[in-house]
């Protein structure tokens, strides 16, 4: 039997980019070492060192909008793929996965007998746009209607295999757009073993920071929005020891105002801003993870916290004020714990810093936990048995 051909879209794979991005290059890596899948992919961009050779690259070309066209996103971003997927002529495969629905939407229009499998990281896509968009509100409650509007048209159209990272979300999906629970498969996004293997690490973190083996290091990594809750952290760690440093990883708009935080609160010293890095060093460097997001389709940088040994502390879900599904991944007492405030997320990070043995007792499940769970091979076993479907019926596949 030919190998399959498969085509991955996205729109940027490279190093900098979070979350998706990693998760697909992750994926690509995966699929380029099995003896079943010719993998193509198309992008507007990508890092050639983050690629395997035996894939083959297609480039996207990027357009520049008028500056009103912002008002009307996502459809400028669907119109650009539609035009730019035409000129391709990438012709037909046996499965077109990507992350990203106006992607998706465009290679249905250009080839409508491809199955498409789509794995969109956002719990709904109009919520994450209201959340994040940088556009005034008026501007972004249109922004939020194209977006479900958009989506809603992915689960009207046959062969179409859609991916949830948690039941949580493929719930709120479902009740969301009045859809059978059969519509989605919950798989959750894969991290890469060898990427976070704390055995890998050669970088000291703790050295290049001046903090000895004494300290008890809390990390955060994360985009810094107000949604991620930043702020609860830098409060718990406060009042806390002075053995207790906070390492904060990631940047946004919020940066400023948390690091005024710190220094009003007296623990400039204890909360290190470290900006944009590559999470490992950082994860491997601390004895515990802490993100009370208010928003988590599944957390994967809660497992690759997991991945590298760490103990986790998230957010428990409370619908409509938390819709995190943490809960699902953190499971209170084994890998770490879910909380319901501020308080308890400071009493926590205060038991654990006084009990270290637990702390990694909790960090050792964590990491065998997710390499038995979280691994790219069990995410592509997936898509070929997809694949073997598709192949061998023309049963439609919602």
């Amino acid at each position: 039997m030919p190998p399959y051909k498969v085509l991955v879209l996205a729109p940027y794979l490279t190093v900098e980019q979070a979350g998706a991005a990693q998760s697909t290059i992750t994926i690509l890596q995966a699929l380029s070492r099995t003896g079943w899948a010719n993998v193509t992919v198309a992008a507007f961009t990508w890092d050639e060192r983050l690629i395997p050779s035996n894939i083959r690259r297609v480039r996207m070309r990027e357009e520049t909008w008028p500056a009103p066209a912002w008002r009307l996103f996502p459809l400028p971003d669907y119109w650009h793929a539609l035009r730019g997927l035409r000129a391709l002529r990438l012709g037909d495969y046996d499965l077109c996965y990507t992350q990203n629905i106006a992607l998706g939407l465009a290679y249905r229009r250009v080839y409508p007998d491809v199955p498409i499998a789509s794995h969109p990281g956002a719990i709904l896509w109009d919520r994450e746009v209201l959340e994040e968009s940088g556009a005034p509100r008026r501007w972004r409650r249109v922004q939020a209607r194209i977006a479900r509007w958009l989506e809603r048209r992915s689960y009207r159209e046959p062969r179409w295999r859609h991916f949830a990272s948690s039941r949580l979300v493929a719930d709120i999906r479902c009740a969301s757009f009045g859809l059978e629970a059969s519509t989605f498969e919950v798989a959750p996004l894969p991290i890469d073993p060898t990427r976070f293997d704390p055995s890998a690490i050669k970088r000291d973190v703790r050295q290049e920071l001046g903090l000895s083996r004494e300290h008890f290091v809390v990390v955060t990594v994360a985009r810094l929005v107000p949604w991620k809750r930043v702020d609860a952290v830098i409060r718990a760690v406060a009042p806390l020891t002075q053995k207790v440093v906070l390492l904060v990883v990631g940047d946004g708009p919020e940066r400023p105002r948390l690091e005024a935080l710190a220094s009003s609160l007296g623990v400039s010293d204890r909360v290190r801003f470290v900006g944009r890095q590559d999470p490992p060093p950082f994860l491997a460097a601390a004895d515990l993870f802490v993100l009370p997001s208010l928003i988590e389709s599944l957390g994967l940088v809660y497992l690759e916290a997991m991945m590298m040994g760490l103990p986790c502390i998230a957010l428990r879900y409370r619908p409509p004020a938390v819709l995190s599904a943490a809960s699902e991944v953190v499971t209170d007492g084994e890998f770490g714990f879910c909380v319901n405030n501020d308080e308890e997320l400071r009493r926590r990070i205060e038991s654990l810093a006084a009990t270290p043995e637990l702390c990694r007792q909790l960090g050792r499940r964590a990491r065998e936990t997710a390499l038995g769970r979280y691994t790219p091979d069990k995410y592509i076993d997936r898509l070929r048995a997809l694949l073997r479907t598709t192949r061998s019926t023309t049963v439609e596949v919602r």
